[in-house]
């Protein structure tokens, strides 16, 4: 019987450790807002996110909306959020399955926001 309790112990582990392999993918800006998409390697054939934010300097921002893609066990989540001004710590905190995971993506949005540019058309803009 050892046999058998060795391969559920791993099969255990390995379903713990699955929860947390969202990665930073890319960074955009869309519309005025901005776009982030989140990757994670080990979804397996089954996501349910229930919650993303961006954890920036200290605040919570909410996602304004959440796309999820599935193919081959690798799911894609893409977010959007209101454009920030400046990121201080970002983190993306997504909450998949009920599990809550939080990436640090502070080397993914470097040089994200070009210099001067924070305030330009912030109340309305025509083309």
């Amino acid at each position: 019987h050892m046999k058998k309790f060795l391969i559920l112990g791993v099969a255990a582990l390995v379903s713990l450790t699955a929860a947390a392999e969202v990665t930073f993918k890319s960074i955009g800006s869309k519309d005025g807002k901005m776009e982030i998409v989140m990757e994670d390697a080990a979804a397996g054939d089954n996501v349910m996110v229930t919650s993303a934010k961006l954890i920036n300097d200290g605040r919570e921002v909410y996602a304004t909306m959440m796309m999820c893609g599935l193919q081959n066990g690798v799911a894609s989540y893409t977010l959007t959020f209101p454009m920030q001004k400046s990121f201080v710590n970002p983190k993306i905190a997504l909450v998949v399955n009920g599990n809550e995971n939080i990436t640090d993506i502070t080397s993914g949005v470097e040089g994200f926001l070009p210099e001067g540019e924070e305030d330009v058309c912030t109340c309305g803009c025509q083309d």
